[in-house]
């Protein structure tokens, strides 16, 4: 089974809410209280309804009134698509069901999933933190039992017939009960028991005899045993004492001996002797040839011809490699000079910035053009900030400079008023009498009145003015204070700057120095890096240059090393090599026109034919060198000496081979001398002592016997044996049905146990692979050891008690797994992972992803995470995710 979609109309905080499944590995991803847990509640609740009100649980009815349910598609082998629908306000809360077009009810719902309940829904398919603990102590009969319950096994009916089985002993036998049947029998029974008991105790002694006897029995037979061992490892310390000369000088072979790898074999030394006899003749023909050749130019001056004759071949080779000599001087030379050059550049950059070459210099870091760029950028802003601060003093001038204009002008106005004020005075006085003068007719009357009208005019316009300038004064400061606030900012903001720009300046001293302009130090830094690249190149090119340079020296050398000899017949010390090779030349033509001369003298034929036998007997070296350098010999003349030591190992082997065989089977192991006579000592003395414990158990035991025989009176437990004969009978009837009914559902109980045991080795193979899935292969094996698990490494084995918790958890997942993957792909229902089984670390939790991943592919499984990492992991792995918002 596995889910497809489900469509949440109210639950919780879900409102209309529609979530689509894969059938394989799924993560859904969410913070913490968006509503995870409330999706597997709802999943939960569609398939088996919807859970009590309890004070302990969560409500996930809605609180606005919605409609508490939903509708859930599943699918199984047998329907493509089956539809639940519950809601709890409609039928009782119970479960509409549709298998594809037909509808049915929701007891066919749980025919249909296979016999699937709550209880199994929880504790098998959905994996939770607190599961751990009951796993903790997990061992071989509680897998039985977990195969039995998740029903792996088929064993459904048997366990129902051992239910009934059970059931029906309960009446007839329990172990508390009083008045059962089988209960009175048994206590009746016990009863009778105890009065036996009690006469029994008074031939307590009989029976403690009769026990001691037979105990002293069998530690006889058990002293026989160790004496029969012990005779045999005298007699094999007997033989070892015997022979012990010949055991000291198979020792003494055994340490000297080299091994026999070591040793040439007979094929080879006939190869060695065959090489050495032809080196001889050779050898003897050369010595021969040369003392006739010695005879035939006595008295005459013809060792340099000789000589010339003997290295006739050699001249040839040094003519033929004159042009690739003066080739590769000439190479050696323009080279030289070339590292010459470069080394006198790395010496002057060396001298110059105290650089070294063991250590060199790196190119200036980003961080310092940085801090560069940053101190022309503080330049830059502290002579803008410069040229603000000078545009608002100017500004400053100005505004006082026309506030002082105002104030002169004012007072001038001011002056001019003051006659005016008083001919005001005047005009009122003036009003005042013409009000007592009305009676001296209208047309003086509104004379005067006009005059005082015109002054007062004049008077009013005056106070605007003064009003004007006054207003004018008091918006003054306040300009005068803007503007000195903002040149205190500006002050404030050059100061900052400046002590920005200063800080980076100090720091950047140390690289370029206090008597350097900052102003330059952009170009001394880009002229630093120049140089310090320039350096690194040479750094880089020298050790090429050298190595080609001692390469074609060494090839030079070796060239001269072929005429070595000729230093003995020409003045070749201390001469360039070319000159050498110009000597060397000269001194053939002069030699060949002396052969030439000489050609058929019988000396010159002689010495032709040393020449050839030598080169023969070069070639013959060459040909064995290879043979001669895998036996350890240096020179053929080293033979006769190898050849002898040769044969003296040989002969010593083959006598240590006769001692092995003669002795391997009476020297099991090396042993000393010492060792051997504390052996046989110790033999002796447990031979002794062994034999004095015997005596004294024979003495006890028929002392014992004589004990028994007096003690022989019987009849008094006769007439309550009899009496516990007749209660067994009736106890045999009564529990004769208790027997079958527990008999068989024994037998029932062990084979639905053979048939999970069968099915045990494949959780384990399961669990294994698994566990190597979540441990990186760390852990190779897993396995049952007296009811005990354990697992085990390359190198080590654990019990379950050994575990960390992060691996206990991770063994447990495994073995998890392994249940559900033997049911394959009819499984009941799709794996639900809770977020309590991701708290791993970052590789465990990769690993866990892992076997999602591969488990996803024969089974669901729906993973509910808060943890982002899984949700990388899991874009990693190209497994599918859902967010819930």
């Amino acid at each position: 089974m596995h889910i497809m979609k489900a469509e949440i109309v109210g639950f919780g905080a879900y409102r209309q809410r529609e979530f689509t499944f894969s059938a394989g590995n799924q993560l859904i991803y969410g913070e913490n209280e968006a509503g995870k847990s409330t999706l597997y509640q709802f999943i939960q609740a569609m398939l088996f309804g919807f859970p009590k009100k309890s004070n302990k649980k969560r409500d996930y009815t809605p609180t606005d009134g919605a409609a508490y349910g939903g509708r859930l598609w599943i699918a199984t082998p047998q329907y493509k698509s089956i539809k639940i629908e519950r809601f709890r306000q409609a039928n009782r809360g119970k479960a509409r069901v549709w298998l594809g077009e037909l509808e049915t009810t929701e007891e066919h719902l749980q025919t249909v999933l296979g016999g699937l309940t709550l209880a199994m829904f929880q504790e098998i398919y959905t994996f939770q933190q607190e599961q751990l603990s009951k796993l903790d102590h997990l061992q071989e009969d509680e897998l039985h039992q977990a195969l039995l319950s998740i029903g792996i096994s088929g064993n459904q009916s048997i366990m129902s017939s051992i239910q009934a089985d059970k059931k029906n002993n309960q009446a007839l036998f329990r172990p508390r009960g009083q008045r059962l049947p089988l209960n009175q029998l048994i206590q009746q029974y016990k009863q009778l028991q105890a009065r036996i008991q009690v006469k029994e105790q008074q031939e307590a002694q009989v029976q403690a005899k009769v026990q001691r006897v037979g105990q002293i029995q069998h530690e006889m037979e058990q002293m026989n045993q160790t004496s029969t061992a012990l005779h045999e490892h005298a007699q094999q310390y007997e033989q070892q004492t015997l022979h012990w000369s010949l055991y000291e000088e198979w020792q003494m072979l055994r340490q000297t001996l080299p091994k026999e790898e070591n040793l040439a074999t007979p094929e080879l030394t006939r190869r060695v002797q065959h090489f050495y006899q032809r080196y001889q003749d050779v050898t003897a023909t050369i010595q021969k040839h040369q003392a006739e050749i010695a005879r035939l130019e006595q008295g005459n001056t013809s060792e340099r011809y000789f000589f010339y004759l003997e290295h006739e071949a050699t001249i040839q080779q040094v003519s033929k490699a004159q042009v690739e000599l003066a080739r590769m001087v000439d190479q050696v030379a323009q080279q030289t000079s070339t590292l010459q050059v470069k080394l006198q550049q790395q010496q002057k950059l060396e001298a110059k910035w105290g650089w070294q070459a063991d250590q060199p210099p790196a190119l200036a870091q980003q961080a310092i053009y940085d801090q560069l760029a940053m101190i022309k950028k503080l330049q830059q802003e502290r002579q803008l900030l410069h040229e603000r601060k000078r545009w608002v003093a100017e500004q400053q001038v100005a505004t006082e400079e026309k506030q002082m204009s105002e104030i002169d002008h004012y007072q001038v106005k001011k002056d001019y008023a003051k006659p005016l004020r008083i001919v005001a005075i005047v005009a009122l006085v003036l009003g005042g009498i013409t009000v007592l003068i009305r009676e001296l007719g209208p047309s003086i009357f509104f004379m005067l009145l006009g005059i005082s009208s015109g002054i007062m005019s004049y008077r009013l316009s005056s106070s605007k003015n003064t009003q004007s300038v006054h207003e004018s004064s008091s918006e003054a400061p306040k300009r005068q204070t803007n503007y000195e606030l903002e040149l205190q900012d500006l002050s404030d903001q050059l100061l900052g700057k400046q002590e920005a720009y200063e800080k980076l300046v100090h720091q950047l001293y140390p690289f370029f120095g206090e008597q350097v302009p900052v102003d330059e130090w952009p170009f001394i830094v880009q002229h630093y890096d120049e140089e310090v690249q320039i350096y690194l190149d040479l750094l880089q090119s020298l050790p090429p240059l050298r190595q080609s340079i001692n390469t074609i020296q060494t090839k030079l050398a070796e060239k001269e090393q072929i005429w070595a000899d000729f230093g003995e017949w020409l003045p070749l010390a201390k001469l360039p090599l070319m000159e050498q090779v110009t000597k060397i030349l000269a001194f053939g033509e002069e030699m060949q026109a002396i052969k030439m001369e000489r050609l058929q003298q019988p000396s010159t034929l002689l010495a032709k034919q040393v020449q050839q036998l030598q080169l023969e007997r070069e070639q013959l070296i060459k040909t064995h060198d290879a043979l001669l350098h895998q036996l350890g010999i240096e020179q053929p003349t080293d033979i006769p000496m190898w050849m002898r030591q040769w044969e003296e190992h040989w002969q010593r082997r083959k006598r240590e081979r006769e001692l092995a065989q003669m002795l391997a089977g009476i020297y099991p192991q090396q042993i000393k001398k010492d060792e051997l006579a504390t052996l046989v000592q110790k033999n002796h003395q447990q031979q002794m002592d062994l034999k004095h414990q015997k005596e004294l158990l024979v003495a006890e035991q028929q002392k014992l016997r004589l004990e028994l025989a007096q003690l022989q009176e019987d009849g008094t437990l006769d007439e309550l044996y009899q009496q516990r004969v007749l209660l067994e009978d009736d106890l045999q009837e009564s529990t004769t049905q208790w027997a079958s009914n527990q008999l068989h559902a024994a037998m029932l109980g062990d084979l639905a146990t053979n048939r999970s045991e069968q099915q045990l080795p494949q959780l384990v193979q399961k669990a294994v692979h698994f566990f190597q899935i979540l441990t990186r292969n760390h852990y190779q094996k897993i396995w049952f050891d007296e009811g005990l698990l354990f697992v085990a490494n390359e190198k080590q084995t654990f019990d379950i008690y050994q575990l960390s918790t992060g691996t206990k958890d991770q063994l447990i997942m495994a073995i998890r797994f392994a249940y559900l993957s033997l049911q394959g792909n009819e499984t009941l229902c799709p794996v639900m992972i809770d977020d309590g089984w991701l708290h791993y670390d970052y590789q465990r939790k990769y690993d866990l992803a892992q076997l999602f991943k591969e488990f996803g592919k024969t089974m669901q499984v729906i993973c509910l995470s808060s943890d982002r990492e899984m949700v990388s992991y899991y874009q990693e792995l190209d497994q599918m995710r859902m967010s819930i918002e």
